[in-house]
């Protein structure tokens, strides 16, 4: 049995025959002063923008894909942040996923925003640029808590 999170944060136990191996990215999208963020409409908080790499995908063009799709913008992706590992349970599907997240530095080249209504993503909402010196760790969701605390730890000269 492999010890899952849930998308409410809580454990649940699955066997491991019921895993499927999930490959995902994210984007660390500053401007100035900023953070682009979504939130997770089962936690009410905050995460990156991003998600699962498709079969025959490159990587990066998931990243550009699923930020497209979550937030409207475009984006650069600069260089790879960094890797983190998740075994969490999707209730809505049924589904247990050991989540391989990789985490990286982009650049926006388009700003504007879509509207709440034309997410295109089931658990991702609301696209916002967020100041980053409103923001806290359990502001986050999941790893996401570590991710930007690592981040600001590297960044925090720069505000």
């Amino acid at each position: 049995m492999i010890k899952c999170r849930t998308l409410d944060g809580k454990t649940k136990w699955i066997s491991k025959d019921k895993m499927r191996l999930r490959p995902s990215a994210y984007g660390i999208i500053r401007d100035r002063e900023s953070l682009l963020l979504v939130r997770m409409k089962s936690a009410g908080k905050y995460f990156f923008p991003g998600g699962g790499v498709e079969l025959g995908e490159k990587v990066t063009d998931s990243l550009t894909r699923e930020v497209k799709e979550e937030t409207g913008i475009d984006i650069e992706v600069e260089r790879f942040f960094i890797f983190r590992e998740d075994f969490f349970y999707y209730e809505p599907n049924d589904t247990a996923f050991h989540g391989l997240l990789l985490f990286f530095l982009c650049r926006p080249t388009s700003w504007e925003l879509i509207k709440d209504n034309k997410v295109e993503d089931d658990n991702a909402e609301k696209p916002r640029w967020v100041k980053v010196s409103d923001l806290k760790k359990n502001d986050f969701y999941g790893c996401g808590k570590d991710v930007f605390s690592l981040w600001l730890k590297e960044f925090q000269h720069e505000f």
